[in-house]
């Protein structure tokens, strides 16, 4: 039984990157009752943690569109990272973003709630997601930033023995790893596209 636990005009599901520069983008989101339900328990760098690679996009592209306000506020974080002209690696974004997180989260005091989000319900007037603790949260509108959470596909069951996640190849991103990885015998199948 999940219980109704609290009531939000604006739920984010999800505290990593996307969360990070839509309110970044748009702290007036933060005028509303807003929670973010995020499996950390916090607003940031998220799972680019786990990425020993480089971003395809430079480091300046990443909070582009931040308010005048947030730029000012995360002006001491973008001396580095967040404005390089060239990608930068994941992990060292990711610290970044937390630093964002950490600013937006210290200036706009939003609900972080920490959780996995299992299930989004739509009704007519709210929507309701259901947690991992037993408790469900009720808002007038949801947001899904879980950006690229990767699970294997069924059609891919039959080579399951032979198929990586590119978040598992990524996280792991060690030359030997990646050489051993590839060397297996037969085909391999890196399912997820978003690096």
């Amino acid at each position: 039984l999940h219980m109704l636990t609290d009531q939000f005009d604006l739920l984010i599901v999800g505290g990593g990157f996307r969360a990070t520069a839509l309110l970044a983008s748009a702290p007036e989101l933060f005028t509303l009752k807003t929670g973010i339900i995020d499996r950390r328990g916090k607003l940031g760098g998220g799972d680019f943690h786990r990425y020993q690679t480089f971003s395809t996009s430079a480091g300046d592209r990443f909070l582009k569109s931040a308010d005048s306000s947030v730029r000012d506020m995360i002006s001491h974080v973008e001396s580095g990272v967040l404005d390089s002209t060239a990608p930068v690696m994941l992990p060292e974004l990711a610290s970044a973003l937390d630093e964002v997180g950490m600013a937006l989260t210290t200036a706009f005091d939003p609900t972080i709630i920490d959780a996995t989000a299992l299930e989004v319900q739509t009704h007519s007037e709210h929507v309701e997601v259901l947690l991992d603790n037993n408790s469900r949260m009720s808002a007038s509108h949801v947001v899904l930033a879980t950006g690229r959470h990767e699970l294997p596909a069924i059609a891919l069951s039959a080579w399951a023995d032979r198929t990586v996640l590119s978040s598992d190849f990524l996280g792991q991103f060690e030359p030997a790893v990646v050489t051993s990885s590839l060397t297996r015998p037969g085909p391999i199948v890196i399912a997820g596209s978003a690096h």
